[in-house]
């Protein structure tokens, strides 16, 4: 029995490591009427799960409740008093593990003789076994994570919770190697603040990191919109042709149309037979097609018709001797 406790009390003490230290002052416990009127949904935010890996944020939340209103003794292995505030005290914990811990988890540490620590006990154990193993894996995670196309929250973020979740397996990760971490591993369009960050004579907290990187990439993001803006309005537009070429084209199409209009013209179809005919190998007149459709766009020129001279009448009359 003693050797029970004593591991108990040993691995209790080891969990609250990494709470602060006013937490682990032992208060007076509440009456089971406040305790019963706590709404715990607003006071706990998350649900405990495996996926989510969120089990530091909960026990800091969890012990935050049990610090405020004296409820530390019904989780930590102390021997339970039996009276009748204690034991509704516990009952009220219980129903806030079965509300703050998913199906699931829930239902590999839930048995028939519950009670506050033993539930306690038994999520702690989930998420600590083989905790060296596991910190192991977790570090080589933690040191080998890039934001690559993440936002510097989500980066950050990310960051801060492999670090908090190192600490709940014993390993914990200051505030030095987080920051450090966190710079390693920033998007190069991010490399020109590493210096701001690094080379000043005290180093700055991880708030005030991230707040710094998430100003940068701010201004970056700023002021590639306003270079895509001025690019899309200063794109260079095509030129007219000068004064001159247009002349000098100008000039081509009328000669090209006045020697349409001078040149002989038979008809298309006596054109193409003379063309087609046996033993003419050599036509008077073929128009290749390019220049018969331009000629087509042409208005019509009136044709000229060829008029015989008229001879004055021939006299029958012998010419006679001089009057």
């Amino acid at each position: 029995m003693v050797s029970s406790s004593s591991s108990s009390s040993t691995s209790d003490n080891s969990d609250n490591s990494m709470l602060p230290h006013l937490l682990q002052v032992q208060t007076e416990p509440a009456a089971p009427t406040v305790v019963h009127g706590i709404n715990i949904q607003s006071r706990v935010m998350l649900v405990l799960n495996f996926n989510d890996a969120n089990y530091v944020t909960c026990a800091r939340s969890f012990s935050a409740i049990f610090g405020q209103y004296g409820l530390r003794d019904h989780v930590d292995g102390t021997p339970a008093k039996g009276d009748n505030d204690w034991v509704q005290n516990d009952c009220a914990i219980m129903s806030w593990f079965y509300t703050r811990i998913s199906p699931e988890l829930l239902s590999m540490v839930s048995g028939d003789a519950d009670t506050a620590y033993s539930l306690w006990r038994g999520v702690r154990n989930l998420f600590r076994d083989n905790k060296d193993t596991r910190a192991v894996y977790l570090g080589a995670e933690f040191r080998n994570f890039y934001q690559g196309n993440l936002p510097v929250l989500d980066y950050c973020s990310k960051m801060k919770v492999m670090a908090d979740r190192l600490a709940g397996l014993g390993a914990p990760v200051n505030d030095k190697d987080l920051i450090y971490n966190i710079v390693r591993g920033l998007n190069p369009r991010l490399h020109h603040a590493i210096p701001h960050i690094t080379l000043r004579r005290r180093l700055p907290s991880f708030l005030k990191t991230r707040s710094m990187l998430q100003v940068e990439e701010h201004r970056i993001a700023e002021s590639e919109k306003m270079q895509a803006t001025a690019g899309w309005s200063l794109k260079p537009q095509p030129l007219a042709p000068p004064r001159a070429v247009r002349l000098l084209q100008h000039l081509r199409l009328h000669i090209f149309r006045l020697r349409l209009r001078s040149s002989p013209t038979p008809p298309r179809t006596r054109t193409r037979r003379r063309a087609l005919a046996p033993g003419n190998s050599r036509p008077r007149f073929l128009l290749p097609r390019p220049l018969v459709d331009a000629r087509s766009s042409l208005p019509p020129m009136p044709r000229k018709r060829r008029r015989r001279a008229r001879l004055p009448p021939r006299l029958h009359c012998r010419a006679s001797g001089p009057p």
